[in-house]
């Protein structure tokens, strides 16, 4: 599933990593300090932005946004993405160069868009540790 997260960052996380995907509207965003909720079936569940992880501009939280719910993560916890720009299936290679974070495992480029493919196994892992983090 190919994804932006503000500008024209273009991410991409394996489709069969993510248990659900739902449009939530700026209303339904809730914040306590510089944290970020949405109500999900009675629960509270925290939002994180691509930048707090990578290099990437943040969601304009005003209008509609996306939220990603990963399936490995133990707990209630969404990824906010601007827009969701579609599910592709290709053999294209994965380019890697110095300059990829570690949960980036590679650059792919399509249709005149660099994408670059999250590393479920890596990045996963960043969001449990930063929610457990703030629950201490």
């Amino acid at each position: 599933i190919i994804f932006t997260s503000g500008g024209s960052e273009y991410f991409a996380l394996p489709l069969d990593s993510v248990s659900r995907l739902e449009p939530v509207q700026a209303s339904n965003i809730h914040f306590t300090g510089k944290e970020t909720y949405i109500e999900h079936g009675a629960e509270a569940v925290i939002l994180y932005q691509m930048d707090e992880f990578l290099p990437a501009s943040r969601c304009d939280i005003s209008e509609e946004v996306f939220v990603l719910f990963p399936k490995q993560i133990r707990g209630s916890a969404g990824i906010i993405a601007s827009t969701i720009v579609d599910t592709v299936e290709t053999d294209e290679p994965l380019s890697r160069d110095m300059a990829c974070p570690d949960p980036v495992l590679g650059k792919l480029f399509l249709d005149n868009r660099m994408i670059q493919v999250l590393d479920p196994a890596n990045f996963f892992p960043r969001i449990e540790k930063r929610a457990a983090d703030k629950r201490k």
